[in-house]
């Protein structure tokens, strides 16, 4: 279920849909045991985990492939083979992107992907007030382009 792999029948949907929102329910819950007690390590692998059923993708797959139909499985391939991140995709230039991935011509289908993707600037500044109070004052933009096909 967290592969992506096709199903047909509309019973396996179905099912596979009951299967993962129970599945992200047990994992959240047993983060927040292994967490109570303490076991940071474990509490992070089950955390990656957690998010990998919920977002139905390998935390080793590329951020990228969230956009269905957006890229080809072989540029796809290129970029997690090549270990390319979406900050450094977003400062490259079309012609190197499509150097990169060996098609010239996608490059800036890639950069424009790379560029709708979501994060957010977060730009804070702290005043102290007293010993005990502090005053945050936090700026969030988006730093991403809206695309209302994603």
């Amino acid at each position: 279920m967290v592969c992506g792999g096709p199903t047909e029948a509309s019973a396996l949907v179905s099912v596979s849909n009951v299967i993962v929102q129970n599945a992200a329910r047990t994992l959240r819950s047993v983060f927040e045991m292994v967490l109570k007690r303490g076991w940071c390590s474990l509490a992070a692998r089950i955390l990656t985990l957690c998010k990998c059923v919920d977002r139905r993708m390998w935390h080793t797959l590329h951020p990228l492939r969230q956009f269905a139909g957006g890229l080809t499985p072989d540029i796809l391939n290129k970029l997690e083979a090549r270990n390319v991140t979406l900050d450094r995709l977003q400062d490259m230039s079309y012609a190197e992107i499509g150097a990169m991935v060996g098609h010239p011509k996608m490059g800036s289908t890639v950069a424009r992907l790379a560029h709708a993707f979501p994060r957010l600037d977060i730009e804070a500044k702290v005043q102290p007030i007293t010993r005990s109070v502090l005053r945050v004052h936090l700026t969030i933009t988006p730093g991403f382009k809206w695309h209302d096909k994603y």
